[in-house]
């Protein structure tokens, strides 16, 4: 399933990322994984509506992860491979189809339906946490 994701990337914000430069890496990376944690929630929400609901033990191994280190983080939906692991590759299954199952897509237009929201919501997470850490 390698190379089926989808990437969202903020560019063009320069008060912001210089505000952002300025805090440290550290810093940088823990104000911005919290806010890609809180603005991905609604795609969690939708992606567990969409979830075909004969698919319970998928619905509930869906979760929120943030990653990342050195300037390139982020959040995304996956599944708990500890709670549900036979949930990794059915997860894909169902969302792209096998040669004997059809795709019951999911968490694209789950991510698609809240792209705005979740770019909205980051931004003012961000910024807000930001200009509530240059106060320190």
């Amino acid at each position: 399933m390698a190379g089926k994701f989808i990437d969202i990337s903020v560019v063009g914000i320069p008060e912001l990322q210089a505000k952002l430069k300025a805090l440290g890496i550290n810093t940088q990376n823990r104000l911005v994984k919290a806010a890609a944690k809180k603005a991905m929630a609604p795609v969690l929400s939708r992606a567990k509506q969409l979830v075909p609901k004969r698919e319970r033990n998928l619905e509930k191994s869906l979760k929120l992860g943030v990653f990342g280190k050195k300037g390139k983080v982020g959040a995304r939906v996956m599944t708990s491979a500890k709670d549900f692991p036979e949930t990794n590759y059915y997860a894909g299954a169902v969302e792209f189809g096998t040669s004997k199952m059809r795709a019951q897509p999911y968490l694209r237009p789950a991510l698609l339906s809240q792209s705005s929201k979740v770019l909205n919501t980051f931004g003012k997470e961000l910024g807000a946490a930001i200009e509530k850490e240059a106060r320190k």
